[in-house]
């Protein structure tokens, strides 16, 4: 059990300081990484694992450690991934330092450009732009026809008002109209549901049936 939880904790740890990237490179060296790392912690550790069951048998040692819930367990997983800090912090020190290194030579210019399109489609909104049609029937594949088009599209549907029937009115009462009581104000307070959105005076439900008879009292 002990194995089980030291072992999650590095592999946890592991992968949210690496984080998740989608250039195809930076994912190799992600994956060198969280490998390079998993190797000193495993050795520091002392474990011994299957390395071929991955991070799904990890995440169910993971998953047992939470159901424990013990202070011992606890105090070992935080110990854990106190050391797996430090070991996160040396790989990526070291690594980054050879990858400065890389750069500074002939065949790093390759990889100037792989970190530079990485970073490029980091920052855009969405990773692909799939073509659609205008109002003519027309296929757009260009990004920003499409966006135009979409602007279009919404501008249309929120603006624009649509044809409905007329509300229908009640019948007229003839003669004079009784005032309103407190029971049919409390009444229609008990039919009301909690939650719902709130009429001209910005006030919910809620609030009324809080108010108790007070409440119904104003409103009358």
């Amino acid at each position: 059990m002990e194995q089980a939880i030291q072992t999650s904790a590095v592999a946890q740890h592991a992968t949210q300081c690496t984080g998740q990237l989608r250039a195809k490179v930076l994912c190799k060296e992600r994956q060198f990484m969280i490998r390079k790392i998993k190797e000193a912690l495993y050795i520091k550790f002392n474990l011994n694992i299957n390395r071929d069951s991955g991070i799904a048998v990890l995440g169910s040692n993971f998953k047992q450690w939470q159901l424990i819930k013990t202070e011992e367990s606890h105090k070992r997983y935080l110990e854990a991934k106190q050391l797996a800090k430090k070991e996160v912090s040396k790989t990526k020190a070291a690594h980054t330092e050879e990858l400065y290194q890389k750069l500074g030579t002939p065949q790093g210019e390759l990889l100037i450009y792989k970190l530079a399109k990485a970073r490029s489609r980091a920052a855009k909104d969405i990773d692909h732009y799939y073509q659609i049609k205008d109002i003519n029937g027309n296929v757009l594949r260009k990004p920003k026809e499409i966006l135009d088009r979409w602007k279009c599209h919404f501008r249309s549907i929120a603006t624009e008002e649509f044809k409905h029937p007329p509300i229908p009115t009640g019948t007229q009462v003839a003669g004079t109209i009784h005032e309103i009581s407190t029971e049919e104000v409390k009444l229609a307070l008990t039919k009301m549901k909690n939650g719902k959105a709130t009429g001209a005076d910005d006030l919910p439900s809620d609030f009324w049936k809080f108010c108790g008879p007070a409440g119904v009292t104003w409103l009358t």
